[in-house]
């Protein structure tokens, strides 16, 4: 859902984080417009190809150490959006760097982004999503499509998929030696 209107367009960030504490159960993201997407937060931890993805990043993260997962109420990117991600990765440059607003928003882009499509999500819309942290500085993202089986992967001005979850999927230079393993064989 999409919420517009004079009052939402000149909320401040301090009233936008305040909407969000006040919502948790909700995924609240404001657009580069100043519209406000909302939707129910969904789990995604539950044991299945998120968890063991999620886990396979941070195990990666922590022995490379060359970076951090990023979390925390969203990034306030470039472009004036407040997004948040299933999962993020910042280099241990970026953080260094790294401006931390006192709303507890992160106003930077991270490295890389991961997001699960999940079943009310509109994939236009989640697409269109990705490329706008591609634009806001992110260098690799990943859109997760368990029931379809794909990977829709974002780099810098191109958008390929991966199809077969039985093959692992390499993150390239973003994430050296970042390879994941998206079959059934990897799940808890």
């Amino acid at each position: 859902m999409t919420l517009k209107g004079s009052y939402i367009e000149k909320m401040t960030d301090e009233d936008f984080s305040s909407l969000c504490e006040e919502n948790h159960g909700y995924k609240i993201e404001r657009l580069p417009n100043r519209h406000l997407a909302i939707s129910l937060k969904i789990p995604v931890f539950d044991g299945s190809l998120a968890s063991s993805v999620i886990d396979q990043l941070q195990r990666w993260s922590k022995a490379a150490q060359m970076g951090s997962c990023v979390t925390g109420k969203g990034f306030l990117l470039p472009n004036g959006a407040i997004r948040q991600a299933t999962f993020a990765w910042a280099s241990s440059t970026k953080l260094i760097s790294a401006v931390l607003t006192d709303r507890g928003l992160r106003q930077f882009c991270p490295d890389f982004v991961l997001e699960f499509r999940q079943p009310q999500d509109d994939l236009k819309s989640t697409k269109a999503k990705m490329k706008e942290w591609i634009e806001n500085g992110c260098m690799l993202a990943w859109l997760i499509d368990e029931k379809r089986q794909v990977v829709y992967i974002f780099e810098k001005a191109k958008m390929r998929m991966h199809t077969n979850f039985n093959k692992k999927l390499e993150a390239g230079p973003v994430l050296p030696g970042m390879v994941l393993n998206l079959s059934r064989s990897a799940l808890p």
